[in-house]
C-alpha cells in the first residue's frame, strides 16, 4: 500500500487467500478475496477496514497456530 501498487497488492492478496484456503481459515480467505477483488478494481484507497480485519485475523490464526506447535511438544 505505501507504493499504491495495485498489481502487487492484487498478486499479494491472491497468495494470501490462497494460504488461508489451506489452512481452512475461511473468515480470513473471504477477506483476502475481497482485498484482491480491490487491487483488480485498482481501488486501493478502499482497503483501509479490510486490511485492518485482515491483520486481525492473521495474529489470532498465528496465536492458535503457535499454542497447537506448542502442544505437539
Amino acid at each position: 500500500l505505501d507504493h499504491n501498487d495495485a498489481i502487487e497488492f492484487t498478486r499479494f492478496s491472491h497468495t494470501l487467500k490462497g494460504a488461508m484456503r489451506t489452512f481452512g481459515y475461511h473468515e480470513a480467505e473471504e477477506v483476502a478475496e475481497r482485498l484482491e477483488r480491490l487491487g483488480e478494481e485498482n481501488n486501493l484507497e478502499s482497503v483501509g477496514n479490510q486490511v485492518d480485519d485482515i491483520k486481525d485475523k492473521i495474529s489470532r490464526f498465528l496465536v492458535i497456530a503457535k499454542e497447537l506447535v506448542e502442544l505437539k511438544k
